[in-house]
């Protein structure tokens, strides 16, 4: 849903703002990327071709930073139920790429076409995708206006009648008025700017109204899923289940977009160690599902029960999973509130004794009170917004940023190990050139920071003639930081150019990874110090056709680091905040592998069903007429070995089966974890197929291990 960020309390000074965040919106061919360009004064956008996805540019433009996103656009008069959903997800999406939250939302309507009545609904449907409130943080951008010559365009909206005259008003009558074609009509944009701010110091100087993010944590049966159907208004969660994974549920709440993240619970007072890895996990990826990250973590404690020394030890671990800044980020939420009677809190806090109260100071002395029997009381969730509100103004205006995974990839001597170094703030990367992946973890910024190095390959070196051990330490990176990283960082040194067959080793060396690896990437430019004044834009465009189609496959998306200058903190925030972005831009994932990728052969006959599932812990394949061999050098095994079913784990036996698997080589890590969950007559053997249907189950393998290399040897579909 939609992201961009909160309230008067994060809100600015529209005295004094240094910087401006525009969002632009409307049917396609309304003219939304010329005036993105004419507001930032050069072409940024391209207003030829049309993007399915948010385009965001920046540049200054009177001495302050204006950020101008490009949503993609509906067709015109279409109803909200024809436009596509990726459309729609991107409308939504548009507001959090500019955080905290835009400034202004700028609908772009061509002043020379008429304004029917179906326009209307149609603008009006797609708009309030961002919610009701959308309106007060509206001003329509009439473009085309040449073609309005003498005429005002007051008497043009008179003119137009109802449905424009609607639209106007449903803006609080602010409008503005594009000529695209004189670019150096700065008065326009002047103009334009001070509506913005006169529009923002009366909506009480804040940003356009957000969404507000939440995790629930605690133990079982504390509370969480009644607490969150409270939070909600509705029962979005089942509050009878237990469930071994998190659940994400989502709503309008008081006019903003709440999203609400239960994490599955621990057992009461049970030590870390005794805790499912799993639900470990979830704890851990809780914060992920909702990027950039929750403005606030929940911890439901039940008010009725003692809080013993041993509860207070388990929480304290178990919320530390997620670093020890989360206490800065969290609130104690009380259930069962009706039982306290007319005790207040505090004097329950102040009986309960030492292990209470010093989880209560552990979190800032934040704490609220939650009835879930009294649903239709809205004073108790509107006074705890407040004071998750409260809480982030407090945090400098930020919400809890989870851990951050990256991958650095690039040929040799291109400034991995420095850039790596220079983003951990010391000296944790050798810059000599090593055979293997390395990782290495730091605290940046108040977040957990996991760098893997994977090796580089020979400059301008054809795939074909890159060492084995090479290809297969690069595959190998993204399973190093569990459950995948959220940004792939291509490192290219700025002070040397992109020769046609550097981009094609690139481009060969990157799609090892599969060719979705491009949306996960961004183009980092080391040796900054080099470009000296030069903007990194000019060089780019200075470089020619090959630099620009790499930028362009990885989405625009770049950043300059200058390694000679650590002490530069603002290069990383800023880099940071880039990988952010994208994260949100590919709606809060991370990249994964999938177990059995594009690069694994299949045969030239069609097969005719792959179906891929995917499970925390459990990546699950289902293949109809398919086989599995194992080959090196695309051989069988001379002399395979036999492994029957009596010699499987009991969960992988099935009585009326025999199971004939060949696994020569085959390591006992991975033998030992594959579970083979037989549906039909199945035999796993070098000559034989499967029946109409057969399941793999790879449990604690990582994604990157399967379908790959194991000791030499190598797993592989054919088809039969």
């Amino acid at each position: 849903m939609a992201t961009p960020e909160c309230k008067a309390h994060l809100g600015y000074n529209a005295q004094s703002l240094s910087e401006l965040k525009i969002v632009l919106l409307g049917y396609r061919a309304a003219g939304k990327s010329s005036s993105g360009n004419t507001i930032l004064g050069r072409q940024k956008f391209d207003a030829v071709g049309r993007r399915a996805q948010c385009v965001k540019r920046q540049g200054d433009v009177g001495g302050r930073q204006v950020t101008v996103v490009e949503a993609p656009g509906w067709l015109r008069d279409a109803q909200l139920k024809d436009t596509p959903e990726l459309t729609k997800e991107e409308i939504e999406l548009s507001v959090s790429l500019c955080p905290p939250g835009p400034h202004a939302l700028l609908l772009v309507i061509r002043v020379e076409t008429s304004f029917l009545e179906t326009e209307r609904r149609s603008v009006e449907e797609h708009l309030e995708l961002l919610s009701e409130s959308v309106w007060s943080h509206t001003i329509v951008l009439f473009t085309f206006g040449d073609w309005l010559g003498d005429t005002s365009i007051e008497q043009h909206i008179e003119r137009e009648g109802d449905g424009l005259q609607w639209l106007v008003e449903k803006c609080g009558n602010r409008y503005h008025v594009l000529n695209n074609h004189k670019r150096y009509d700065h008065m326009q944009i002047t103009q334009l700017m001070e509506k913005i701010e006169e529009m923002v110091a009366g909506n009480s100087e804040t940003h356009h109204l957000s969404v507000m993010r939440i995790v629930l944590l605690g133990y079982r049966a504390a509370g969480k899923s009644s607490s969150g159907n409270t939070i909600l208004g509705r029962p979005k969660f089942d509050a009878v289940k237990t469930t071994a994974q998190c659940v994400k549920r989502q709503r309008e709440v008081g006019g903003r977009q709440v999203t609400v993240v239960e994490a599955p619970g621990w057992l009461r007072d049970a030590q870390l160690k005794d805790t499912p890895e799993l639900t470990k996990k979830q704890i851990e990826l809780s914060v992920s599902l909702c990027p950039p990250g929750p403005h606030a973590l929940l911890l439901v404690i039940r008010v009725e029960t003692s809080f013993s020394e041993t509860e207070r030890q388990s929480v304290e671990e178990h919320l530390e999973l997620l670093s020890e800044s989360v206490w800065s980020h969290t609130i104690v939420l009380f259930t069962f509130g009706d039982w306290l009677g007319d005790t207040p809190i505090e004097q329950h806090i102040e009986r309960e004794g030492e292990s209470l109260q010093w989880l209560i100071e552990k979190c800032g002395n934040r704490y609220h009170v939650l009835n879930n029997q009294k649903r239709y009381d809205h004073m108790q969730i509107t006074q705890l917004m407040e004071k998750i509100e409260e809480m982030v103004a407090g945090n400098s205006k930020s919400h809890h940023l989870s851990k951050l995974r990256i991958v650095f990839l690039g040929y040799k001597i291109s400034g991995k190990s420095s850039s790596m170094n220079s983003i951990l703030g010391r000296e944790e990367f050798d810059t000599e050139r090593p055979a293997q992946c390395v990782k290495r973890q730091g605290d940046v910024g108040g977040r957990q920071v996991t760098v893997v190095e994977a090796p580089g390959w020979l400059r301008d070196a054809q795939l074909k003639d890159t060492p084995e051990l090479t290809k297969e330490q690069i595959k190998l990176s993204v399973s190093l930081c569990p459950p995948g990283p959220h940004a792939l960082l291509l490192a290219i040194p700025v002070d040397t150019s992109l020769s046609e067959t550097g981009r094609k080793s690139v481009q060969e060396h990157l799609e090892l990874l599969s060719g979705r690896v491009w949306s996960h990437t961004i183009v980092l430019f080391t040796c900054g110090d080099w470009l000296g004044e030069t903007p990194i834009e000019q060089h780019i465009e200075s470089e020619g056709e090959s630099l620009q189609w790499l930028v362009e496959k990885c989405g625009n998306r770049y950043h300059v680091l200058n390694n000679q200058n650590r002490d530069d903190h603002m290069q990383v925030t800023q880099l940071m905040e880039k990988i952010e972005e994208m994260v949100t831009g590919n709606s809060g994932q991370h990249y994964e592998i999938a177990l059995l990728d594009a690069d694994l052969k299949l045969g030239q006959r069609n097969y005719k069903h792959v179906l891929l599932l995917k499970k925390p812990e459990a990546f699950i394949l289902r293949y109809q007429e398919l086989s599995v061999r194992k080959t090196q050098s695309s051989a069988w095994p001379s002399s395979p070995s036999h492994l029957d079913s009596s010699s499987l784990p009991p969960r992988m036996q099935r009585s009326d089966h025999k199971t004939d698997v060949h696994h020569d080589s085959l390591p006992e890590y991975l033998a030992d974890t594959i579970q083979i969950v037989l549906s039909r007559e199945l035999w796993i053997s070098s000559a034989s197929s499967f029946g109409s249907e057969f399941t793999l189950t790879f449990s604690g393998v990582q994604a990157e291990d399967a379908g790959r290399y194991y000791g030499g040897w190598r797993l592989r579909l054919d088809q039969q």
